[in-house]
């Protein structure tokens, strides 16, 4: 099924990429891509996944814009409010429909599960399901992309040695991470790195830093497909690992295979990264030919 979907998704960009235009790969594919998959998985109306791009990307600034006091952050946060409650509403409808008409498909198994749950926790997991799995994926395939434009001869290797894949995602993820920090508020007083910090305290935990720390990564500035297998943070860990982290490494293996078949030797030029400091990522991803 993903495979079908990255191919139709791609089959735009590669046919114009090779008449020799240059087309922004995250508003060909990228940014749909993830949404398609989770909404085939929960059965949702293909007509709508537009709106669910739209809602979750607004959601995503409700993050963006948390701990910003300006104006315009304000108004991501209002704005984002104002798509989780359009989110919420819709994914309900749903969750009522699968009631009555159960099927084979998340929201159905969510919905009839023994695990007693209520009526707001069902729309709330199944609410994350459709944003948790959308723009953090979206951004780690564009992020792949563009790690392996300016990494030409791994990318070659991956051309030639597809088995290499799954291990090249997980170094692309740590080299560049996704989730670049956290906010975390301390339940107890604590000492933390020789200070003293009190019940209360907000924190800032650095998942991008931790996934450069020398002290655990040899040369971790360097980009290298073969470095040995190691826990990084870019799928979170403990209780906060993504719950998702297969699916997005499956999603992001299917693009990379099909790019490598049909346009291996793409670059990209003035990549645009946004605004997001917390969940970076290409926003825009000029693709061509060399």
């Amino acid at each position: 099924m993903i495979g079908q979907i990255v191919a139709t998704a791609t089959a735009d960009l590669i046919e114009r990429v090779r008449s020799g235009e240059v087309v922004d790969a995250v508003a060909a594919f990228t940014r749909s891509i993830p949404t398609i998959v989770i909404a085939t998985l929960m059965n949702l109306p293909k007509e709508r996944v537009p709106e669910f791009i739209a809602w979750t990307d607004q959601m995503g600034g409700i993050m963006e814009g948390r701990d910003d006091p300006s104006p315009r952050a304000r108004e991501l946060v209002a704005t984002g409010l104002e798509a989780t409650g359009e989110m919420n509403r819709f994914v309900g409808t749903i969750v009522e429909d699968r009631k009555k008409h159960p099927g084979d498909d998340l929201v159905s198994r969510i919905v009839h599960t023994e695990v007693p749950v209520t009526l707001a926790e069902t729309i709330s997991a199944n609410t994350q399901l459709v944003f948790a799995g959308n723009e953090t994926t979206s951004k780690l395939m564009g992020l792949s992309l563009v790690a392996l434009a300016a990494h030409p001869e791994q990318r070659d290797e991956l051309r030639r040695d597809r088995s290499l894949i799954p291990q090249a995602i997980e170094e692309i993820h740590r080299w560049t991470s996704v989730k670049t920090w956290s906010i975390r508020f301390l339940k107890a007083d604590a000492e933390i790195g020789g200070e003293v910090l009190p019940k209360g305290t907000t924190l800032m935990a650095m998942q991008g830093a931790a996934n450069r720390d020398p002290e655990r990564w040899e040369n971790p500035g360097v980009l290298d497909i073969h470095r040995a297998a190691k826990a990084h943070l870019g799928f979170g860990t403990g209780p906060h690992t993504c719950m998702g982290l297969n699916l997005a490494r499956l999603e992001v293996a299917t693009v990379l295979n099909r790019l490598l078949d049909e346009i291996p030797e793409w670059e990209v030029n003035n990549v645009d990264y946004g605004r997001n400091s917390m969940i970076r990522g290409p926003v825009e991803i000029p693709v061509s030919l060399s």
